[in-house]
């Protein structure tokens, strides 16, 4: 789904794409109650936020940042707390994208309060090409 409408789908995985869009993959009629499931949110053509559920349930949720081409900059996974509110939980991942051809050259991973940053790399036809674990100052 590329968010072209308001409303919801089911989708049985997620991905962002090279290009930088929240897709869903594997289209379900709805919320499967055993296994894991994805509900795309979309508003005015936009994608808001993907609920992620296990078994029935909402386990996290993601919310995008968007650069003004459209394409995520930031992905940002919320969980809930032991009281039932939702906050940080898991992790920030940062998308950064060649300035010609538009497709993904970095993901960078970091945790909330972590000093480990993850970052993969991609070359020019959007093949990965490096993984690599850093500390850095908190």
């Amino acid at each position: 789904m590329n968010g072209t409408s308001s409303g919801e789908q089911w989708y049985k995985d997620l991905d962002i794409s090279l290009k930088g869009q929240p897709v869903g993959i594997e289209q379900i009629d709805k919320i499967l109650l055993k296994g894991s499931c994805y509900c795309i949110v979309s508003q005015d053509g936009v994608i808001d936020r993907v609920d992620m559920y296990k078994d029935g349930q909402r386990i996290h949720y993601k919310k995008f940042g968007y650069d003004n081409l459209g394409r995520v900059i930031e992905n940002t996974m919320y969980s809930p707390d032991d009281n039932g509110n939702w906050h940080v939980a898991d992790d920030i991942w940062y998308y950064e994208y060649h300035q010609k051809t538009g497709l993904r050259t970095k993901k960078i991973m970091r945790m909330p309060g972590s000093s480990t940053v993850r970052e993969i790399s991609y070359d020019g036809q959007g093949n990965r090409t490096s993984e690599t674990v850093t500390t850095v100052d908190s």
